[in-house]
């Protein structure tokens, strides 16, 4: 019994180290979020410097920004899309003009958006999937309508296809996905989500300021593919009954 404890012993010390070893020699990358952006469309001020589109690493500091050449009308859905075009490795916001006539769109290039795995997994956390009406004196709202994901495989849908947030007597309101939307893009690494924003009680003075926005968070996350996995499994398990046996193997007398 104690000998077969030790061996024990000894292939769970095995099993440990040639795990550390292979996955390092194979360089499988983690679960985690191995890049992430975010994506603001907002009340700015018309006439002025600021912006409505904005896109960078955080929703709190954009690195790009675009102002509207067409300013939002009161209680007028606009469509709007947020995605992803691997093959440039663009992360984009666009807004289309009211009947259709063109649009705007600002662009940011993701750090460590390339080079892409087969296996890349696309998140839209719940918490930065959100909008937001900040205390007003009038009743103001954000509303999002018609909501939908463009992939190659949804792994958790949205939630809800609308979301809003509205106040009024400067009480503040705002409204999140209540999951998160999991997917892979399609075989070009492509995404997109698309629907309509509408804002109420904008008429294009500083009194708007971004107190009429919404967020959203974007993560990426490389995982290894079936078969890298599958033969590191295999090289772990060969290695620990190898060397197992040889340790249990009786020394010549």
């Amino acid at each position: 019994m104690e000998l077969e404890s030790k061996a024990v012993a000894v292939l769970g010390s095995i099993l440990r180290f040639a795990a550390t070893a292979l996955l390092s020699a194979f360089a499988i990358p983690s679960l985690g979020a191995d890049f992430s952006f975010a994506a603001i469309i907002r009340v700015g001020s018309n006439g002025n410097s600021s912006y409505e589109l904005g896109i960078g690493p955080t929703a709190s500091a954009p690195s790009s920004t675009v102002s509207l050449n067409t300013f939002w009308a009161n209680n007028a859905p606009r469509n709007f899309q947020i995605g992803y075009t691997q093959s440039t490795n663009t992360a984009y916001v666009r807004v289309y003009n009211p009947a259709g006539s063109g649009s705007q769109a600002v662009t940011y290039q993701p750090v460590g958006g390339l080079p892409a795995s087969a296996g890349r997994v696309w998140t839209l956390p719940a918490a930065l999937f959100s909008v937001e009406a900040q205390p007003d004196n009038r009743s103001t709202s954000i509303s999002l309508g018609n909501l939908s994901v463009t992939a190659g495989s949804i792994l958790q849908g949205l939630s809800s296809t609308t979301l809003t947030a509205a106040q009024n007597n400067n009480a503040g309101a705002s409204a999140a996905m209540t999951s998160p939307v999991v997917f892979r893009a399609n075989a070009s690494g492509d995404w997109l989500l698309s629907g309509t924003i509408t804002f109420v009680a904008v008429n294009g003075g500083a009194n708007n300021y971004d107190r009429l926005r919404f967020d959203l968070g974007v993560q990426a996350s490389d995982v290894p593919e079936p078969s890298t996995v599958g033969t590191a499994s295999i090289g772990i398990f060969l290695i620990a009954l190898g060397v197992a046996k040889k340790r249990q193997r009786p020394a010549n007398r």
